[in-house]
């Protein structure tokens, strides 16, 4: 007998039923039924299915290997039950009952799965083939006059006018708690940005540490999401604390077209332009951009200017000044 196979993985058929075979190929992929070991073996040829119960040696041996190692497989042939057979096999009508295997080569674990071209489209593209429900369309409600709406909340007032606990919406005091809670906003943002490695932190850590200042500051509650918050810490890198303000409305504006990450060094160019002032060094921007590398802060200037925000210019000395076209403004050279 040939000391690695007897039949390739696409030979066997009803023909060799009860007949003691060798065969050799890859694990291509394994079963466990509870006690019974399914192993679909492939060669260069096809595939065969490989069965081991609890009565074969080999079946510990095949549990533990991987998808992908190398065995030698003795075994009897037997035919599948009528309803079991593989019309998509050459060897579908058969299963071959392991009584021993010897090992090749164990594979370790693999960083992608190997498979033939339907298995990989199979994999790929299920769920992208798979019928999409419709949509429904759910119409936007029709706005409502602010007339109507003072007229229902009279109307409410009105009802629990004889009630003993009566509901009382006090307009005033939300509006101080409001800026109250904006208050302490910028106030942590100031404390957080005082020390200078917090620009290079991640955005969880950041968010964590500031619900734990709103929490010490007996707020009660956070006042800003995970969103509200990173367009706030990045306006506060950017020099600006009160978004509110009309002096920053035009900047804003512009930087919409920008990336939220770009929007902290948009922001101190612009800073810069709006006070006449210096153009922001390397290491600013970088502090901003929440990046070491030199490269990126070109990357990110170059960036800006193609998207039209600003305009960088060099004077005949080699000092750097940047432009921002929609507001008429300029920085010095530096």
């Amino acid at each position: 007998m040939h000391p690695y196979r007897t039949h390739t993985c696409a030979q066997l058929s009803a023909s060799e039923v009860g007949q003691t075979v060798r065969l050799s190929g890859w694990i291509h992929r394994k079963r466990d039924h509870g006690g019974v070991l399914f192993v679909d073996l492939r060669d260069h040829y096809g595939i065969t299915q490989i069965v081991a119960d609890s009565d074969s040696p080999a079946l510990p041996v095949l549990d533990s290997l991987r998808a992908e190692s190398v065995v030698t497989i003795e075994g009897e042939v037997k035919a599948r039950a009528a309803e079991t057979v593989n019309a998509n096999l050459t060897t579908g009508a058969i299963e071959v009952f392991a009584r021993s295997v010897t090992v090749q080569s164990a594979a370790e674990e693999l960083p992608l799965p190997v498979a033939g071209a339907a298995d990989m489209r199979s994999m790929l593209f299920t769920e992208m083939e798979a019928p999409v429900a419709p949509r429904m369309f759910v119409p936007e409600p029709e706005p409502v006059a602010a007339s109507e709406v003072l007229e229902r909340i009279a109307a409410v007032e009105g009802l629990h006018e004889d009630r003993d606990a009566p509901v009382v919406l006090d307009i005033v005091a939300a509006v101080e708690e409001a800026e109250q809670s904006d208050g302490v906003v910028v106030a942590m943002l100031a404390e957080m940005l005082a020390d200078p490695d917090s620009v290079f932190q991640p955005e969880a850590f950041l968010y964590q540490d500031f619900s734990v200042r709103c929490r010490m500051a007996k707020l009660k509650k956070v006042p800003l999401d995970l969103a509200a918050f990173r367009r706030r810490f990045a306006l506060a890198k950017g020099g600006v604390f009160d978004p509110a303000e009309p002096r920053w409305a035009e900047a804003l504006r512009v930087a919409e077209r920008l990336p939220d990450d770009m929007l902290a060094p948009f922001l101190q160019i612009a800073r810069a332009a709006i006070g006449g002032e210096p153009c922001p060094d390397d290491d600013v921007l970088g502090r901003a951009y929440g990046s070491h590398s030199p490269g990126r802060i070109r990357r990110l200037v170059e960036y800006m200017e193609k998207q039209g925000a600003i305009v960088v210019r060099s004077d005949f000395g080699g000092r750097r000044s940047i432009g921002i076209p929609e507001l008429g403004l300029s920085t010095e050279a530096e």
